[in-house]
């Protein structure tokens, strides 16, 4: 197991994503699991996204393949891994704001950005950092790195919304789309 996320949708519904073997899902609290990964083969499926607004709209960061994305609550998947050239993603968060932006943290390009939904991604940082983890919290996304040091915190403030960054400075790239 790589990782495990619950749906906000239905408190009894988890993803799982494994090593080798792609996604499975249980929607009675874990007493069950079946296989979701039509489209996904025996993927290593390092972190899973779930839209925030539609609950059959799922994401996953792929070692390897990149990012693949579920309309269908996990029957079948397809890529979406269109400008990101770093396949080893290794984190994702879909902005509960705006879930037309995607980040994605991947092994060996830093992140990456999404503003149409998983459709094309644009690399945003200026360096090789490690992304392994990526949360958002209430005002904001934290880029962790591997070293342990933050890369970035990216925060929205006042009422336009407008963001500031703080690290290395990336918010206002990343969260204003721009």
């Amino acid at each position: 197991m790589r990782v495990i996320v619950q749906d906000p949708h239905d408190a009894k519904r988890f993803w799982l994503g494994t090593e080798e073997d792609g996604v499975y899902c249980s929607s009675n609290g874990g007493r069950h699991w079946e296989r979701d990964s039509h489209g996904l083969d025996r993927s290593a499926v390092y972190a899973i996204a779930l839209h925030p607004q539609n609950r059959d709209w799922i994401y996953v960061g792929t070692y390897g393949r990149g990012v693949f994305q579920s309309t269908d609550g996990g029957g079948h998947w397809e890529e979406r891994s269109r400008g990101l050239t770093d396949r080893e993603v290794h984190s994702l968060v879909i902005l509960p704001s705006d879930p037309s932006v995607i980040l994605a943290g991947t092994l060996h390009r830093g992140l990456f950005r999404s503003t149409d939904g998983g459709g094309m991604w644009v690399h945003v940082t200026h360096d090789s950092s490690q992304v392994w983890g990526l949360s958002v919290r209430s005002r904001g996304v934290c880029v962790p790195r591997l070293s342990g040091d933050i890369l970035g915190c990216l925060r929205r403030t006042g009422a336009s919304g407008a963001c500031d960054g703080l690290g290395n400075g990336a918010g206002a790239l990343l969260l204003n789309g721009t």
